[in-house]
């Protein structure tokens, strides 16, 4: 209410003033028109004014006619007036802790902060702001729980006041939150009892010697109490039984330790009965184990999924003697591979039963690799193909091709490799023209020009090589006869 109060107050002192500027306007000396007398004005104000007795709100044109002035004619007092309006609104604010607002900082919820601005057109604009201040906390949860705690996806199983948990509260500030936890045991005992033809127990009635009995319940610490009944029902003669222990054993009073046979004598003032109880006990030891395992790609054990060989992981276990055994995961994880078979192959290519013919990207197969995992293989096949060609050659006396030599004419053929790997098979056209020799025998006298070579003497050496009409060497060997002129 005070706010309201204080702008009413600007706004009385507001009107006062600017209807004491009309009123100062309205006595200035008067125009004459005739018999009437106007006086004009004009003001601009904010919200409203006071103008000749009467309160203005809204803009407009307003007029007030005096009649019978003192100056013997009518008055008409004009006012041409413009009102601006103030406005108010609020600002709605949550925010978490604190929030510092024109120069303020507040750390409490609150509706009475306000400013006053001015708005577009120069009249107060009042802005109160409606704060809502939320808080951060930081708490402790004290949780108590029997055999182990899975809190934000992580399991204890002994006590602790570590674990911290960073998160948003329901109003969306901070909250950090401490975990305080108290980790009590479950129990499981045992309840030796020997008895003369019967025993009730929980309501039943137990003629005969019996282990099977057990009732659940609540140990001293609110956790699972198993607690089992070792029944022996003696009926006046020699008894046996078998018992399995973990470590110890408690029989008539004694503690044993050690796997054996005992017997004891009955007093009939213990039990009603007489004779010679004998046990037969089995003491069990902690154990420890290792569970070997090869497995592909991921393993879950106990809850925990594992993707890479390890042999950390334990798990506690109970042996049949009751006993905890401690077993540890010695795990080997193989991997499944994807791998690509590249083939080069001529004509076709058979591979898991289908035949390909031309080159081809993409089939698959899939199987185990050699360590048993999955096996995906791509094939990549190229196919080439076999080609034949011809080739015709005319030599002299012989033709050496591809490594052989062949002396006569004939049609053959050899096996090679083309560009893409597959068989070529050329034929060669063979014919075979052969070189011929002469003796050209001459007998002159004196001497002899033969191919540009003058003998003065007879001889069988000189030859002469020419191209015969296959087109092969013919070699001319000279005989030549130099006969002399006699002198007598």
């Amino acid at each position: 209410m005070k706010k309201l109060y204080y702008i009413s107050g600007l706004l009385l002192m507001l009107g006062a003033a600017l209807n004491n500027y009309v009123t100062a306007r309205d006595v200035m000396p008067p125009q004459r028109m005739g018999d009437i007398v106007e006086v004009d004005s004009s003001a601009t104000v904010c919200d409203s004014v006071q103008w000749r007795g009467r309160w203005l709100t809204a803009s407009g044109v307003y007029t007030d006619t005096v009649l019978s002035s003192s100056l013997g004619e009518d008055s008409v007092y004009v006012l041409n007036l413009t009102v601006h309006h103030s406005s108010s609104v609020v600002e709605n604010v949550i925010i978490c802790d604190s929030y510092v607002w024109h120069g303020v900082t507040y750390t409490a919820t609150t509706d009475e902060p306000f400013v006053v601005l001015q708005n577009v057109e120069g009249c107060d604009s009042t802005v109160h702001l409606d704060l809502v201040v939320e808080y951060s906390d930081d708490t402790t949860v004290t949780v108590e729980a029997c055999d182990s705690y899975t809190w934000h996806n992580r399991t204890y199983t002994t006590s602790t006041d570590r674990p911290i948990y960073y998160g948003q509260n329901q109003i969306g500030c901070d909250s950090i939150v401490h975990l305080s936890l108290t980790v009590r045991y479950s129990t499981a005992g045992e309840r030796e009892v020997t008895a003369c033809n019967s025993y009730s127990w929980q309501g039943v009635t137990y003629t005969s010697s019996t282990d099977i009995p057990y009732i659940y319940g609540e140990n001293a610490v609110g956790c699972d109490s198993v607690v089992t009944l070792h029944l022996h029902i003696r009926h006046a003669v020699d008894s046996a039984y078998s018992v399995v222990a973990c470590q110890r054993y408690e029989w008539y009073g004694v503690e044993y330790t050690a796997s054996g046979v005992y017997t004891h004598q009955l007093d009939p003032t213990e039990t009603g009965c007489s004779g010679v109880d004998t046990l037969h006990l089995t003491i069990g030891q902690p154990g420890t184990g290792v569970e070997e395992v090869i497995i592909c790609d991921s393993y879950t054990w106990h809850g925990v999924t594992y993707t890479e060989s390890t042999d950390e992981p334990t798990f506690i276990d109970r042996t049949y003697a009751g006993c905890d055994s401690v077993i540890t995961l010695h795990l080997e994880v193989e991997y499944s591979v994807s791998t690509i078979f590249e083939v080069h192959a001529c004509e076709s290519y058979t591979w898991h039963g289908d035949t390909y013919t031309s080159s081809i990207y993409g089939p698959r197969y899939y199987g185990q690799n050699q360590v048993g995992c999955d096996s995906i293989v791509t094939l990549n096949l190229t196919i080439g193909h076999s080609n034949t060609g011809s080739e015709t050659v005319t030599a002299c006396d012989e033709y050496t091709w591809h490594g052989n030599t062949y002396t006569e004419s004939g049609t053959y053929s050899a096996t090679l490799q083309n560009a893409s790997g597959c068989d070529s098979v050329v034929t060669l056209n063979l014919t075979i023209n052969y070189s011929n020799t002469g003796v050209e025998t001459v007998a002159v006298c004196d001497e002899y020009t033969w191919h540009g070579n003058t003998y003065t003497e007879s001889t069988s050496t000189p030859t002469y090589t020419e191209t015969n009409a296959a087109g092969c060497d013919s070699v001319v060997t000279l005989d030549l006869t130099i006969n002399y002129p006699s002198m007598g």
